[in-house]
């Protein structure tokens, strides 16, 4: 006969554990993940430490926010995971491999000198005569023309103004303003940009069906 765990026990050692523990998940990974029920690093560790020794080998069936991993190197544990969502494993793949800091920020920055000034030329606009770019514009794309104008009243929208913008103008000192011609006249501009060579791939997400992803 197999030895019956004592759940009630566990359930005691691991509840004297956590005694006064706030559940503080790192803000990157709740602006990251949507999980409900997420727990900290820190209580995994906890929950290890009572029922596991160290280099003991530990199986995350469901890895989610990969919680369990940060808690396994902490409390030197071994450690598979395994997770069926293909969009969940390639995030915490990103979250958890090894990265050179460096060389990436200076692939962005070769990304950002090529091709920053040829998108902030989409935002463009004029605030007090002074250059500016738009953040946000309010609008009724029901109501053509005169749906960017005089959009319907919102909560967002204080004074007519319906345009926000990124900085904030040095002359007025708002950081917004009402839409006018010159912005118009950039949205005419914009259209008739050609994107022909811009993909036309049609991209399909199914994160629950393919493969089952698993961390060593």
């Amino acid at each position: 006969m197999k030895k019956k765990i004592q759940t009630a026990e566990i359930a005691d050692k691991i509840s004297v554990a956590l005694s006064n523990l706030e559940n503080s998940v790192p803000r990157s990974f709740k602006e990251t993940f949507t999980f409900k029920g997420r727990k900290s690093p820190e209580i995994i560790c906890k929950v290890l430490e009572v029922l596991t020794n160290e280099n003991d080998v530990i199986l995350d069936p469901f890895l989610g926010t990969g919680m369990s991993i940060i808690a396994t190197q902490r409390t030197n544990r071994k450690f598979f995971g395994i997770e069926l969502d293909n969009y969940t494993y390639a995030i915490d793949k990103v979250l958890f491999e090894k990265i050179d800091y460096k060389l990436l920020a200076s692939y962005f920055k070769q990304i950002e000198d090529a091709v920053k000034e040829k998108v902030m030329y989409l935002y463009e606009t004029d605030c007090c005569g002074e250059k500016n770019y738009i953040k946000k514009v309010l609008f009724d794309p029901q109501n053509g023309k005169e749906g960017y104008y005089n959009p319907s009243p919102n909560r967002e929208i204080v004074d007519g103004c319906n345009i926000k913008l990124i900085y904030k103008c040095h002359k007025c000192g708002s950081n917004t303003k009402k839409f006018e011609d010159i912005d118009w006249n950039k949205l005419i501009q914009v259209s008739k940009i050609d994107v022909s060579s811009f993909p036309k791939d049609t991209y399909l997400v199914n994160s629950r069906i393919g493969s089952v992803n698993i961390f060593v």
